[in-house]
């Protein structure tokens, strides 16, 4: 025979219990908020550097289908018949290099995604990306200036330590390159803890305080991770 239990019957959790359940919620929290953190910061870091690795190889096919000349920096649209320019009256080197990106629009009024970082916040600059002005640009022409003509790949001497395209700061097309004195880049170092700003390093000093770091493609189509220090290194312009 069953003895009746006089004990009340237990429905629910006591508040010690619930309170434990909410503490160990909230450490999972705080250890999980960090580690998304830094996979959305590794997904933008990989999605730039796709982007960059992209750019850089079709700059390289763009030069074996131009007698191993690299795109100028600002294409004359009679120059180029047929092609259709993002903003015609002010193109720029990513309009010759696009097409040869596959499924990449080339003429619409806001830019495509492969010209787009995903770190950086600013959305008044067209391309996130430029190239180095030290190696596209080319020299003058009988009726034209240098920024209307590529430099020849042969020219540039070292291709493997030569930046070609990298994150951009401050304008919407091209680079420039500290030489070893003091003048002004404008590199971005956006990723990491480094932050998007809309004016470019005006002394080597003020580089090396840099936060974060930005992303390169080199001529030679490889990609890096740029330091700050790193973008203070000579760079030729291999003019003559």
């Amino acid at each position: 025979m069953k003895i009746p239990s006089n004990s009340p019957k237990r429905s629910g959790f006591t508040l010690v219990e619930l309170l434990t359940v909410i503490a160990v919620i909230g450490v999972l929290v705080a250890i999980l908020i960090p580690v998304v953190g830094r996979a959305r910061s590794a997904a933008r870091d990989a999605s730039c550097v796709s982007n960059l690795r992209q750019l850089a190889q079709a700059s390289l096919l763009f030069a074996s289908e131009n007698k191993g000349v690299l795109p100028p920096p600002q294409p004359r649209p009679e120059d180029w018949p047929g092609m259709t320019f993002f903003n015609q009256t002010n193109p720029r080197w990513y309009d010759l290099v696009i097409p040869y990106i596959p499924n990449t629009r080339q003429a619409n009024s806001s830019a495509p995604t492969i010209l787009r970082c995903p770190s950086e916040t600013r959305e008044n600059l067209f391309s996130h990306y430029g190239f180095n002005v030290s190696v596209n640009l080319g020299h003058a022409r009988a009726g034209g200036v240098a920024q209307n003509f590529g430099r020849p790949l042969n020219r540039v001497q070292n291709p493997a330590r030569t930046f070609m395209i990298a994150d951009v700061g401050n304008i919407s097309y091209a680079i420039t390159i500290f030489q070893g004195r003091t003048d002004r880049t404008d590199i971005a170092f956006r990723h990491g803890s480094g932050e998007s700003r809309a004016t470019a390093f005006s002394s080597a000093d003020e580089v090396r305080r840099a936060a974060g770091f930005g992303h390169v493609a080199y001529v030679d189509g490889h990609t890096a991770r740029l330091l700050p220090a790193d973008s203070l290194q000579p760079n030729p312009s291999f003019d003559p």
